[in-house]
């Protein structure tokens, strides 16, 4: 997940002092701008450049802002799901991607951020990743293989599993897509078997069969 928020210098009053300066037949006035409530944030990997500040989070911890108020962008992404351990099974589908732009962030506050890991496990649903009040869901699990059509992998972008010679043609749903995430690829059914299971759902497009 990752926040950018604008660069910019702020001033509490243009002239916070004022000094009054004599000279031969004139009188003058120079002043002095004292700097106010400049950006303040924290957490995640902080980068700076001249123009915005990004915080970088690869793992839960807060946002904290200390000082004005600001408006952020938000990309979130969640982890990536499993596939299964059987032969011809569907493959696990990639987390949602999600940009927000222009989220309000109070001054003096702390916000939680959750970021879904991938998962390592067989047949599982990756996790979930939100801050700010926005979230994306994690990848889908494969599906297994010879498992009816009706029963649809879990999660954002599962692809079906396919059947297993011996077994009833039975191709596997696609898992779906999600608001945020791509559809996974459906099993095509194969009475001969034994036959692929479909491909996961990505971030640039749905699963093949």
């Amino acid at each position: 997940m990752a926040l950018k928020s604008a660069k910019n210098d702020n001033w509490s009053s243009p002239e916070t002092n004022k000094y009054n300066v004599s000279g031969k037949n004139q009188d003058f006035y120079t002043s002095e701008r004292a700097p106010g409530v400049q950006i303040n944030t924290s957490g995640g990997t902080k980068v700076e450049s001249p123009t915005d500040i990004f915080h970088v989070f690869t793992g839960s911890e807060p946002f904290d802002n200390d000082g004005i108020a600001l408006t952020v962008d938000v990309l979130l992404i969640g982890g990536g799901g499993g596939t299964t351990t059987s032969a011809w099974s569907g493959g696990g589908g990639a987390g949602g991607y999600r940009l927000v732009t222009n989220a309000p962030v109070a001054t003096g506050t702390s916000s939680p951020i959750v970021i879904g890991g991938g998962t390592a496990s067989s047949q599982s649903i990756a996790g979930t990743t939100s801050g700010l009040g926005y979230s994306v869901g994690g990848g889908g699990r494969g599906g297994p293989a010879h498992v009816a059509g009706t029963t649809a992998p879990q999660g954002c972008g599962g692809g079906g599993g396919g059947p297993q010679s011996g077994f009833p043609p039975w191709g596997g749903s696609a898992g779906q897509g999600g608001t945020y995430g791509n559809w996974g690829g459906p099993a095509g059914a194969n009475s001969q078997g034994p036959a692929p299971g479909g491909g996961g759902g990505g971030r640039g497009g749905s699963g093949r069969p």
